[in-house]
């Protein structure tokens, strides 16, 4: 096979991959399976951790990125050798320019494989969530030991609700819908933001001390319940 016979591989640009991300939640704002103020990253997040498993473009290059990478630089033969040569000259969005940057980025070595990759993003992801003031407090809320986060997130992986309901509730737990903790807090109006039936702060009920978790909130779980078998 002569070399002029390889085509050539036109790579696509972080840049054009996020634009594409956008669009995507942005059709998924317009049917109501996603809330326009939620956290982004819950939406690429693992169900099992609180997200909605969406697969996003730009982690999915940076995965495949570094897993042909790896492939090239331990393989062997002549096709792969022009592949490399080919690959060296680019002047932007080369395999292994790109996979050395997403390594970099996520603090990973040159010998990482596609799961390494994917934990490690996961990781930085969940990072992100945390550090927000608002949507970051439910995250960190379902770190705490007491806190069973498989049980807690058992109805996002078991997927009976349909995404507008699902789309909703995240955002009730991100905070962004408009309480009056929210009013409070994030638009700081004078409000009162206590609960109104048992006078505690309410932005936390389901995982606080809160006398309704006796009452409202084991009435609510057990109307959910058959939901869950």
């Amino acid at each position: 096979m002569a070399e002029s016979s390889i085509p050539e591989v036109n790579m696509r640009s972080p840049t054009e991959l996020q634009a594409i991300d956008r669009a995507t939640r942005k059709l998924l704002t317009m049917h109501h399976t996603h809330h326009p103020k939620a956290a982004v990253e819950g939406l690429y997040l693992p169900r099992c951790k609180g997200g909605r498993g969406l697969i996003e473009l730009e982690s999915l290059y940076k995965r495949t990125t570094c897993e042909v990478a790896r492939f090239i630089e331990r393989k062997q033969g002549r096709l792969i050798s022009i592949l490399r040569e080919r690959d060296a000259l680019k002047k932007s969005h080369s395999i292994q320019g790109d996979a050395t940057r997403s390594r970099n980025a996520l603090h990973l070595d040159d010998d990482c494989d596609t799961k390494d990759v994917k934990t490690a993003d996961q990781v930085q992801r969940e990072a992100r969530w945390k550090e927000k003031p608002l949507h970051g407090q439910h995250p960190k809320i379902m770190d705490k030991p007491s806190i069973d986060s498989d049980v807690s997130y058992n109805w996002l992986k078991k997927e009976l609700l349909n995404a507008e309901t699902e789309s909703n509730i995240l955002a009730i737990q991100d905070q962004c819908i408009r309480t009056r903790n929210y009013e409070k807090h994030i638009l700081k109006l004078d409000v009162e933001d206590r609960c109104r039936c048992c006078a505690l702060c309410a932005h936390d009920h389901p995982t606080s001390g809160s006398p309704l978790e006796h009452r409202s909130w084991l009435q609510l779980h057990q109307v959910l319940n058959p939901l869950r078998t």
